[in-house]
C-alpha cells in the first residue's frame, strides 16, 4: 500500500537519493532550483508502507493559471509500476479542476517524450537550448480541452 503525500522540507534527503539514481550528474543545478522554488501544495511524494519515498514530482508556479512540472522521479527499483503516472495524474486531475495550464520541458528522450504523449502533452513552440545543460530543449504543454477530460465544476 502507498499513499501520495505533499513533500515537506523534511523529505529532501530521501527525493535527492532517488534523483541521483535516475537523473544525470548535469541536472543537479537545476533539481536544486527545482526543490527550493517549488510550489510546496503542488509538489509530491510516494511513499511506501514503511513511510520510504518511492517516487516524486516537482512543480513550479509560473503563474496563477500555470503550473510546470519541474522533475519526476521514481526510484529505478519499481519503475514501470505506475508510481509516475500516479504523480503525473494528481497534477493533471488538478490543472483540469481548476482551469490551469500543465508545462513541462522533458529530458531529451525519446522514450520519456512519448511517455508525457501518451499522457496527453504535446509540444509547444520551438526547441531552446537549456540554460543549465546546454542541451536542445522542447517545452511540452498538456491542453485540459484536447485531453478529452472533464471538469466537475
Amino acid at each position: 500500500m502507498t499513499s501520495l503525500q505533499i513533500l515537506q522540507e523534511s523529505d529532501f534527503d530521501a527525493v535527492w537519493t532517488i534523483f541521483k539514481s535516475v537523473f544525470e550528474h548535469k541536472y543537479i543545478t537545476e533539481f536544486h532550483v527545482a526543490w527550493t522554488t517549488r510550489n510546496s501544495s503542488l509538489s509530491f511524494g510516494i511513499f511506501d508502507e514503511q513511510r520510504i519515498l518511492v517516487g516524486f514530482l516537482l512543480t513550479k508556479q509560473i503563474q496563477n493559471n500555470h503550473q510546470q512540472i519541474e522533475f519526476i522521479g521514481v526510484s529505478p527499483t519499481i519503475q514501470k509500476g505506475g508510481i509516475g503516472t500516479h504523480l503525473l495524474r494528481k497534477v493533471l486531475d488538478d490543472a483540469t479542476h481548476n482551469h490551469y495550464m500543465v508545462t513541462l520541458i522533458p529530458v531529451n528522450d525519446e522514450r520519456i517524450i512519448g511517455w508525457y504523449k501518451k499522457h496527453g502533452f504535446q509540444n509547444y513552440g520551438q526547441p531552446r537550448i537549456s540554460s543549465f545543460t546546454g542541451d536542445l530543449e522542447q517545452v511540452m504543454i498538456y491542453d485540459i480541452q484536447s485531453s478529452g477530460r472533464q471538469t466537475n465544476s
